[in-house]
């Protein structure tokens, strides 16, 4: 036997959603809509802590191109830090950067350039740092009398151009290898002369 709803269970169902049923689809629809609020305002901070990173690491390797291009290896140590303050949009970037002479080896200096900034986060300001390291060789001119690279001459060395590849070739005859000549036939290791 078929069950055959009365008048008013017909009416009840003719009519559309219960309140509760309309009550939890707002709860829900209220969930979804503030998860994906709270999404987006996380994906925003995370977009401009990115776009703060990459304008840091932009200013830290202009730094090192700029100590690279306008000093020599013999002044390089002698150095101070330098600050420097760029404004980027509405943001400062403090500047400074760091020399050791003889690091990792005596005709090398290790430079570390760190940039500074303050990141607005939750409401609180929180201080940022980025850090760039780079080693800065000399170039040491190739010695004639078959010394190798690791002499120097007279000249003090080559008087301060910068090496390109210290530690970069296997064949440990620092930084030279045979197709590094030029042509008066004196190896020059990468750097500038």
């Amino acid at each position: 036997m078929d069950f055959v709803p009365n008048g008013r269970e017909q009416r009840a169902r003719e009519h559309g959603f219960t309140l509760i049923e309309v009550m939890v689809a707002a709860v829900v629809l209220l969930l979804v809509y503030f998860g994906a609020a709270q999404y987006a305002a996380r994906s925003r901070t995370q977009m401009d802590l990115d776009e703060s990173r990459r304008v840091a690491s932009s200013i830290a390797r202009a730094r090192l191109e700029s100590l690279r291009r306008e000093e020599s290896f013999d002044t390089l140590a002698t150095l101070a830090g330098r600050d420097t303050t760029y404004i980027v949009g509405t943001r400062n970037y403090a500047v400074t950067h760091a020399v050791q002479a003889g690091v990792p080896e005596t005709f090398a200096s290790t430079v570390t350039v760190t940039v500074g900034w303050n990141k607005l986060i939750g409401g609180n300001t929180v201080p940022r740092t980025l850090t760039l390291t780079s080693i800065f060789g000399r170039s040491i001119p190739w010695d004639d009398t078959g010394a190798g690279a690791g002499a120097e001459t007279s000249g003090g060395g080559g008087g301060g151009g910068w090496g390109g590849g210290w530690g970069d070739d296997d064949d440990d005859d620092g930084g030279l290898d045979e197709d590094d000549d030029d042509d008066d036939g004196h190896g020059h290791g990468g750097g500038h002369h």
